[in-house]
């Protein structure tokens, strides 16, 4: 089996730069497999509009979607995170969710960092053909 990701664009990302911008790309991973959007420069509602396809091992498995910032000087900052379970694209009419917009979770619930959906305008990632 392929799982085919569209990573398409994120909005309302917090500023990680103090001129209330940031550089932000997506890096996704399937088991060992791992891709990587482009990195959009000065923006919180970066536009990717990029599309990957990971090869299915075992369905157990969860897709891990990460935005990040990216950082010259320092590591870049986590932004916020998607899990999609591929039980839920296997569920899903016709295999797949459509394009749709995730909320951006923290890292696990122990983590420091607050939970990135929780403000008046969340943070958001659209996905297409997942």
């Amino acid at each position: 089996m392929r799982l085919v990701v569209h990573v398409l664009e994120a909005r309302n990302l917090p500023a990680a730069e103090a001129q209330g911008l940031g550089d932000p790309y997506a890096k996704l991973q399937l088991g060992r497999q791992r891709a990587k959007t482009k990195v959009i420069r000065k923006s919180t509602n970066p536009v990717w509009d990029e599309e990957f396809a990971f090869r299915v091992g075992d369905l157990k498995e969860e897709l891990l979607i990460r935005i990040t910032d990216e950082d010259k000087y320092f590591s870049d900052d986590f932004l916020g995170q998607v899990k999609v379970p591929l039980s839920a694209v296997l569920d899903a009419d016709n295999r797949s969710l459509g394009t749709r917009w995730y909320p951006l979770q923290p890292k696990s619930k122990k983590s420091k960092i607050r939970d990135c959906g929780s403000q008046a305008r969340g943070h958001e990632f659209k996905s297409g053909k997942l």
